[in-house]
């Protein structure tokens, strides 16, 4: 299995990711970037979806159940939660997007959309959805159209105030100003006393030919208590998490760009060309009245923009919403980093804390560690019930570019070329059972498309017009031996088996190779482009068919160029936009380096500071993944200088990382004449053998592989393991029972020692907790071979650690410790 067919994997997030950047190139930029936020906890569907009988009527008085108890309602039914978010952004794609209606929506044609699940830290499903619109410009063009149209500018500026609000919707014009001065501060339902408006029904739309003043009226009340509830924004840490040390936790840097401004126009930055949108209100953020009316939730609308500024933000985006996971080596190699800085720092420092409050900072620090991991009750029933992990209205298939342009290569360096062209294998070879012959034969997309039919139909596809339009079936045991479709020649190993059909849908390509260069960066980089173009958008059955060998690449890309379909032209100008949105990531990133590393390191520390992290600092871009891999066995640190090795991982974690660290490590002076004492002991030169010895015993212990002791011990008797009170090592400690009672008396004993620790630790006023620990005790009791499975679950506060707890004193006293045993907790 490949990993990119594991859901919530890197390489799955990566196909993900290939897939939002081949719907650029093959409908252009994206118009908009929508937040949807569903409330679970809120929303009347998910108890409508667990099967409660609700009348609405009643519901519409106030709120019948407390917030804690809706909490707790859609803690409990994560199938009803996962059916309600997939019901939600159902009809949100059909209804408001308007997709595969034929008419216009809410905001237009929508000609594609793509959409990533993600989980809030409480388990709450969200969307991140990219939606492509019919007759929207590219960053560039448009920027060019709203400079030189002012008619055009202010009709892109009137659809925009339509669709993106960031204010409440009763503007006061008692002034000339329409900045909204009234609703200064955030007015929650707790205190007004009335209903929470995410619960109750929204108000009904009177029937047609009734008067619709007093509807909007209640409309724009309903939508302020909306407003108020979930798109006021309040700074939170996350807000300020790009800050360098030093720099205020203000209004003006929070990098979710609520800096506290308002415009009371739409207008054009001079200097970038970005789109400034109107803001009459400082502390809303955007969203569209009619959205968030029909979903009662917060979803966040964002335009793409104009300039380089919205070039940046499309790569950023579809970096965005796949972003990969924390690298469990990069956290641990952070962890150490610190820990050496912390010998470093404080040489003649003790050990203040306990045994069990450092082995406790150690679990703190791997279990937030590991609960980046997790995934959410509801995400795993949105696999099983719901939509998945993902929504989107294309289909793909992959391009093995690489290979293709390998071939490609190849051919062009050798003397002479074939017009029929050898058969390569390499990467991307399909294998295909056969099964009325038991005959394997092995084909790949440079075979396919070489030996396509001579038809037509087949003759004038290009490779990227092949690999969209075409389908390979079988061919049929009741049907034509030579069926239309099927392969040219007998150089083909699929040639009597499988055929090519032309369908009339098509399909979103997936290149997955070399990316495609910038045509416009130098004289090199314009040839490798028109060879690349050369080989998607022009038939070719040899090397021969795409140039003479007298031809450069760009000569010969010209003189074809008036021949590119309509179709085949869009697509190339998009690989252009998609080349130009990847470098303005790229510079913008190197220019955010250059000023972070140019800035002193070594600053003075304050109590007010923030260490929170980049999304990419813990593992930066541009860092090279084997760096961590110094610290992967002992031996490393027996060679050389370790001080050296920690410099390289320093320099591999970033200078971000590094400064963040540091400032959590201050150099204060301990005057204790005591210290030495309490001071760990340092590792020295006679321990590294023992630490290497230690290190192949727990490699070669994880790979399940049998160990036996060959070492020497001078003839002396090895003296048993006893087991003591003292608790200063991590290690679990064996009891081993010699000459113990009988069976029967045992298990006797057994019962005793489970209803003295129901006794102690009070289970039996919890039926719940009863249930779980008496599972587990019993099936120890009476032997039972077969593997016990049970999932104990519930949210923070209803007793599972209790349970654990009584398990392992129920262990301890029945003196069988080495059959429990505990992994770290996921937070």
């Amino acid at each position: 299995m490949v990993s990119r067919h594991v859901p919530g994997s890197d390489g799955y997030k990566l196909m993900l990711r290939n897939q939002i950047r081949s719907l650029v190139n093959f409908y252009g930029t994206p118009t908009l970037f929508i937040t949807l936020n569903p409330s679970d906890v809120d929303n009347l569907l998910v108890r409508l979806f667990s099967g409660e009988d609700i009348d609405l009527e009643d519901l519409t008085r106030g709120e019948d159940l407390s917030s804690w108890k809706r909490r707790m309602h859609a803690a409990w039914n994560p199938v009803a939660c996962a059916l309600f978010f997939d019901f939600i952004v159902s009809k949100f794609i059909s209804i408001v997007l308007g997709y595969g209606t034929g008419k216009a929506g809410l905001f237009g044609k929508c000609t594609a959309y793509f959409g990533t699940v993600e989980a809030q830290g409480k388990g709450t499903l969200h969307l991140h959805m990219l939606v492509w619109l019919d007759g929207h410009l590219s960053p560039q063009h448009l920027r060019e159209k709203m400079t030189s149209s002012k008619e055009y500018k202010l009709k892109m500026f009137k659809w925009l105030e339509t669709a993106i609000k960031c204010e409440f919707p009763d503007v006061e014009e008692d002034s000339n100003s329409k900045i909204q001065l009234h609703h200064s501060r955030r007015i929650r339902h707790t205190e007004t006393g009335n209903p929470h408006p995410g619960v109750i029904p929204q108000p009904r739309i009177p029937p047609a030919g009734s008067d619709l003043m007093e509807f909007w009226a209640e409309f724009n009340h309903y939508l302020v208590q909306l407003l108020h509830e979930y798109n006021w924004h309040e700074h939170q840490a996350t807000c300020w998490k790009n800050l360098q040390h030093g720099e205020p936790k203000t209004d003006a840097n929070c990098r979710l760009g609520m800096d506290g401004h308002v415009h009371e126009k739409t207008e054009l930055d001079p200097d970038t060309a970005a789109i400034l949108l109107c803001r009459l209100h400082p502390k809303i953020s955007s969203f569209n009245d009619v959205v968030t009316f029909l979903m009662q939730c917060n979803p966040e609308q964002k335009h793409i923009g104009s300039g380089d500024h919205a070039k940046r933000l499309v790569t950023y985006i579809s970096d965005y919403v796949t972003k990969a996971s924390l690298r469990v080596h990069a956290g641990m190699a952070a962890l150490c980093y610190a820990i050496k800085k912390v010998c470093n720092r404080t040489p003649d420092l003790g050990i203040s804390g306990t045994d069990s409050q450092c082995a406790g900072a150690v679990i703190t620090a791997v279990n937030s560690m590991m609960g980046r991991q997790e995934i959410s009750h509801p995400q795993v029933m949105s696999y099983l019930v719901g939509g998945g992990d993902h929504y989107t209205s294309e289909k793909f298939s992959v391009l093995h570019w690489g290979l293709i342009s390998r071939y490609v290569d190849m051919k062009c360096k050798e003397s002479f070329v074939q017009h029929e062209a050898e058969p390569v294998h390499g990467d991307g070879i399909l294998a295909d059972v056969v099964s009325n012959g038991g005959v394997i034969t092995t084909s790949n997309q440079v075979m396919d498309y070489i030996f396509r039919s001579n038809l037509l139909d087949f003759e004038r596809l290009n490779l990227y017009d092949f690999v969209s339009m075409t389908r390979k079936f079988w061919i049929p045991r009741q049907g034509p031996e030579q069926p239309r479709g099927s392969f040219n020649g007998e150089g083909h190993p699929q040639q009597s088996t499988h055929y090519i059909s032309v369908c009339r849908s098509r399909r979103v390509p997936v290149l997955l190779g070399p990316s495609i260069p910038n045509p416009n960066r130098s004289d090199e980089t314009k040839e490798l482009w028109a060879q690349y173009m050369l080989i998607l958008f022009k038939p070719w059955r040899s090397v021969n068919d795409l140039k003479t060998p007298q031809e450069s690449w760009s000569d010969a890309f010209e003189a074809y160029r008036e021949h590119l379909s309509n179709f085949s032209r869009k697509i190339v100008a998009n690989m252009i936009v998609l080349t130009e949105c990847n470098e303005a990531r790229d510079n913008f990133s190197r220019q955010h380096t250059s000023r972070s590393s140019g800035e002193n390191a070594e600053t003075e520390e304050t109590e007010d500071t923030d260490l929170s992290f980049d999304d990419d600092t813990l593992y930066p871009t541009n860092a090279d993944p084997y760096a961590f891999g110094m610290f992967e066995s002992s031996d490393d640190f027996q060679e050389g200088n370790t001080d050296e090795k920690f410099g390289q991982l320093g320099i591999a974690l970033g200078p971000k990382v590094s400064r963040n660290l540091d400032m959590c490590l201050p150099e204060y002076p301990v005057h204790d004449e005591d210290s030495e004492r309490r001071v760990a002991k340092q590792v020295e030169e006679a321990d590294f053998d023992n630490l290497a010895q230690q290190a192949t015993f727990m490699k070669l212990k994880r790979k399940r592989a049998h160990l036996q002791d060959d070492c020497e011990n001078d003839g002396e008797p090895q003296r048993q393991r006893q087991r003591t009170d003292q608790r200063s090592s991590p290690f679990a400690e064996r009891a081993v029972l010699q000459d113990g009672p009988n069976e029967e008396r045992y298990k006797a004993f057994c019962v005793e020692m489970k209803s003295t620790v129901i006794a102690e630790t009070n289970l039996s006023e919890n039926a719940e907790q009863l249930e779980a620990f008496s599972a587990v005790a019993d099936h120890f009791i009476e032997g039972n071979p077969e593997q016990l499975l049970m999932l104990v679950a519930g949210v923070g506060g209803t007793g599972k650690s209790h349970v654990i707890k009584s398990l392992i004193c129920f262990f301890d006293r029945v003196n069988q410790q080495k059959k429990i045993l505990l992994g770290p907790q996921l937070a």
